[in-house]
Formats: structure tokens, C-alpha cells, sequence
């Protein structure tokens, strides 16, 4: 391969960020140019921020990955009762569904289709089972990568690659960077479930030595036949991409070809795997947040115990009536089947 001097940085969030510091430590290239869209590079950027802006609006969350089941848990005592959560019944590897048990969650199939007024600005949102939920306030979108469907329009001059995405997935990626027709075309963070900034930090210094003409890959059959047995082994779709819990097992790989620095220093050093990333990562970021739910969930359930008994209390045992909390729940329930 002739030795590349000018290198194209698509995107300036946490991929684009730690792959130009990789390139930049490299030097070995004369141009890094970044191309962002927005005005300035500013990382991960989501239009959620607040819980009390849902306060008593009927909202539908829409995503069981990471952010769905946060955004969901962390308003579902704030927003109108139900909370509408728009899953598929199947949740993110790593934290299940303990989110959605929460009991003011209503969990709800996919949207066939949103109808809204430009007049009245009310909408409306009809799920797969046939039920409506009308003057819906928000319907935030939590659906992160696993849903969006890749599109690559900006590299228009190579239709062979953007007519090939199938089921949320580019194929002749080899180690998930280098497309294998023209390993120069690298992508830098396509992958699904693993551990995120670390992740982009191996995968950038791995292209930025190989842009940089100090590694070589193995022949491309080789390469043909480590795609065919991840497809084997895990699927031919999102599951693919998917590093979890397997994290040691890909940074040990890509750090033995990424290989060591120069003698002088040029490059980047990927240290070795710990084991007690994986632990950390399980505590902090799993283990942690699920008891956060499950406390939660549990104290919600007694919340609502107790104020059922104490509206029991008011009305008198002889002549029972449903709480608040039931009419509430009722009339939500038949005005998301009108």
C-alpha cells in the first residue's frame, strides 16, 4: 500500500475525538482534516435533560437499550400514569428489563404509525395490537444505534458499499473497522455493546497504525473467514457487532495487531486487558444500577399500597370504591384503546 499523508476524520464526537489524537500520534500524516457537521465538536449530544419537564404529561418512551430504560425509570414517577414504553421483548444484554418493572410502566408493542394536528398540535400514536393513545405531550425517541438503520449518503461515489447494509449491519468489515475492498475506509466505533470510549480508543489506534503503513493484515480470505465465523457464532445482524461480555477476548486482539509504538515513541500505546475492567464495569454499570431499579421499584409498589389502603380508610371498608390512583389508571387505560 503507498504511504496515505491525508486522512479524512468523519465526525467529531468520542470516536471521531480519540481518533484523531491516535492519527495525530502517529506522525506520520501531513493532513488529518475533520469533517463535523455542527458548528463545534461537542461529544454526545441527546435533547433529554430534565425529569420535570414530564411532570403529569402523557408521554411514550420508545427503546429497551441503555438510555430508554434510564430516561423511562427516571420519569416514571413524574409523568402521567401510565408511562408508555415502547418495547420489543427484547432487552439490552446487559440490564434486562428490571427498568420497566416499574408498576407505573405500561409496557406497549411498536408504533405502526404517529398522527398529529398542525392546528391543535395534539397526537396521536397506534401501536401493533391495535390500541390508539391519543394527545400524546412527548414521545422521546431512546433508540439509540440498534434501531437507526446505518446510512453512509457521503460516500455516494462507492454504491457497492451503501446498497450492501443489511439488517443494521455493513458486511466486509474486518474486525469490525476496515472495509475489506479498501481497507482505508475505516469506521471507528461500529459496534454494538462495548464498553463504549475504551472501545474507540483500540479500534483508533489500530486504523492509525495501519494508515500509517507499520502494520500489515492477514490475506483477505483470512479476513472473509473471520466474518463468516462471527456470523456463525453470533448472528448476521446487530448481534454481530455486539462485544459484550466478550471485552478481553477483542481489545487482546486488536492490540496484538495494532502492536507496540516505534523506538521513538511514535504512536500510541494500547496497554493490556485487566480483568477488573470487566468486574468494574459489571458493578458500577450493571450491578449497581439494576439494585438502583429493583429499590426503586419495590418502594414504588409500597407507595402505591399505601395510598390504595389510605383511600380504602377514607371511603370506609363497607362501601369499597376504587382509589385516585385506580380511576386515574382506568381512565388512562380506556382512553389508550380509544
Amino acid at each position: 500500500m503507498a504511504p496515505i499523508k491525508s486522512v479524512a476524520v468523519v465526525g467529531a464526537g468520542p470516536a471521531g475525538a480519540i481518533t484523531v489524537d491516535a492519527l495525530a500520534q502517529e506522525k506520520a500524516f501531513d493532513t488529518i482534516r475533520v469533517f463535523e457537521r455542527r458548528g463545534k465538536a461537542e461529544g454526545c449530544c441527546k435533547a433529554w435533560r430534565e425529569p420535570e419537564k414530564y411532570l403529569g404529561e402523557r408521554t411514550v418512551v420508545v427503546g429497551a437499550s441503555i438510555s430508554g430504560p434510564d430516561i423511562s425509570h427516571a420519569i416514571a414517577d413524574l409523568a402521567e400514569v401510565p408511562l408508555n414504553c415502547v418495547v420489543r421483548g427484547k432487552y439490552h444484554p446487559y440490564i434486562s428489563d428490571y427498568a420497566f418493572q416499574h408498576p407505573n410502566i405500561r409496557r406497549r408493542p411498536p408504533i405502526t404509525h404517529i398522527t398529529s394536528s398542525r392546528e391543535t398540535n395534539q397526537r396521536t400514536v397506534s401501536f401493533e395490537d391495535g390500541t390508539h393513545l391519543t394527545d400524546v405531550d412527548h414521545i422521546v425517541f431512546a433508540t439509540g444505534a440498534d434501531t437507526y438503520t446505518w446510512t453512509l449518503h457521503f460516500l455516494h461515489f462507492l454504491p457497492n458499499l451503501a446498497s450492501t447494509i443489511c439488517n443494521n449491519r455493513l458486511p466486509n468489515l474486518y474486525q469490525h473497522v476496515f472495509w475489506q475492498p479498501d481497507p482505508t475506509l475505516c469506521f471507528v466505533g461500529a459496534v454494538a455493546a462495548g464498553f463504549t470510549s475504551k472501545v474507540f480508543e483500540w479500534q483508533a489506534v489500530l486504523a492509525a497504525r495501519f494508515l500509517a503503513g507499520r502494520i500489515a493484515f492477514p490475506p483477505r480470505e483470512e479476513q472473509q473467514a473471520w466474518e463468516r465465523e462471527r456470523i456463525g457464532r453470533r448472528g448476521d445482524g446487530v448481534p454481530f457487532s455486539s462485544l459484550y461480555p466478550h471485552f478481553e477476548e477483542y481489545f487482546e486482539e486488536v492490540r496484538s495487531l495494532a502492536g507496540e509504538p516505534t523506538e521513538d515513541g511514535e504512536g500510541r500505546r494500547l496497554p493490556r486487558s485487566e480483568k477488573w475492567w470487566r468486574e468494574g464495569f459489571d458493578r458500577a454499570h450493571l450491578k449497581k444500577r439494576i439494585e438502583v431499579w429493583k429499590r426503586e421499584n419495590a418502594e414504588a409498589r409500597d407507595r402505591i399500597r399505601r395510598e390504595e389502603g389510605e383511600e380504602r380508610v377514607m371511603y370506609g371498608e363497607e362501601v369499597p370504591r376504587p382509589s385516585g390512583i385506580q380511576n386515574q389508571r382506568a381512565e388512562m387505560q380506556s382512553q389508550s384503546c380509544l
